[in-house]
């Protein structure tokens, strides 16, 4: 058991201090002085033995899925135990790197037989993922004598995108931007791409090439084959993360912008319903993730771009 005195329980001990200058004048004040200070460290013990009935504490934490640089979010803890009084708390927690280091010390007073629900405000302090989440909580005692501190490990990984709002307002061109406000959207337009859409009647002027001779002939006329033009690119993203990335500009590394200049461009890739990927590399592959459609590519895409991290290596481009 740890226990640490309160600030109550050092100002009544400093004034026990006090007495033994009354030993200068009467000899029997030093007695009672030492008197005092055992009863007093007694009290402590009683206090600090008391401090521990609110144990076993039962808390939950519920994150977000992840995280953006210079977004704050919040992340709710609700808090439980079995004793038969209220209890004052004192907690830190020890936050994975991404981040911070720790959160500032905050109070808490647990109801018995109750969920407390608390609310920590959390902005990351850089891009990344982490793992921490040791809470170290201190118990005060019912006299309000000593504290009684225990540690519950309560681990959780955190994932700290790059910063996406820049990401969002700043993908799309103004031309493309001004197009979306007035309705216009993109449509299928029949051509001379390479999805095949069906078939039609050839008719005089369309290109011999286009003919199907099967169609042709169970139909028992021309039948040429109608082909749709293709609109959705394939769009993969490779970064370098080798040594020349490391380098700072401004107290910031260059592999920061490369990896805000990609969001963008993933944001406005899937804007206009093309397939995204991205490949992070320096002398190995450090994330692959092959392109797909939709929101659910760009969620993959930004969990590669929040595990980039630059290295001091030559990068490997022909491999």
């Amino acid at each position: 058991m740890i226990a640490v005195p309160s600030r109550r329980w050092f100002a009544v001990a400093a004034a026990l201090a006090l007495v033994a200058a009354l030993g200068l004048v009467r000899p029997d004040a030093l007695t009672l002085m030492l008197l005092g200070d055992l009863l007093w460290l007694a009290a402590f013990a009683f206090d600090a033995r008391r401090a521990g009935d609110a144990l076993p504490l039962h808390v939950v934490r519920e994150a977000p899925p992840a995280f953006s640089v210079g977004r704050a979010l919040p992340v709710r803890y609700r808090w439980a135990h079995h004793g038969a009084r209220a209890v004052t708390a004192l907690v830190r927690e020890a936050l994975p790197p991404p981040l911070g280091t720790t959160t500032p010390v905050r109070g808490l007073r647990l109801a018995p037989g109750a969920v407390t629900v608390e609310d920590v405000v959390l902005t990351p302090a850089r891009r990344g993922k982490g793992s921490g989440g040791t809470l170290y909580v201190r118990l005060l005692g019912p006299w309000g004598l000593a504290w009684r501190q225990v540690t519950i490990p309560l681990g959780w990984e955190a994932t700290v995108f790059p910063s996406l709002a820049s990401a969002s307002l700043r993908a799309l061109s103004p031309a493309a931007a001004r197009r979306r406000e007035a309705g216009l959207r993109n449509v299928r337009r029949r051509g001379e791409g390479r999805l095949f859409e069906g078939f039609r009647e050839w008719v005089p002027g369309d290109d011999t090439r286009t003919i199907d001779w099967k169609a042709t002939a169970r139909r028992g006329k021309p039948i040429a084959r109608q082909f749709e033009d293709e609109r959705r690119e394939q769009v993969l993203l490779v970064i370098d993360a080798g040594r020349m990335l490391t380098a700072e500009v401004d107290g910031v590394a260059r592999l920061e912008s490369v990896l805000e200049a990609a969001l963008r461009l993933a944001y406005a890739a899937v804007e206009q319903d093309d397939n995204v990927g991205a490949m992070v590399f320096a002398d190995t592959v450090q994330r692959y993730v092959p392109p797909a459609r939709g929101r659910r590519a760009l969620r993959n895409v930004l969990e590669a771009l929040a595990a980039a991290e630059g290295r001091v290596v030559e990068s490997d481009y022909p491999a």
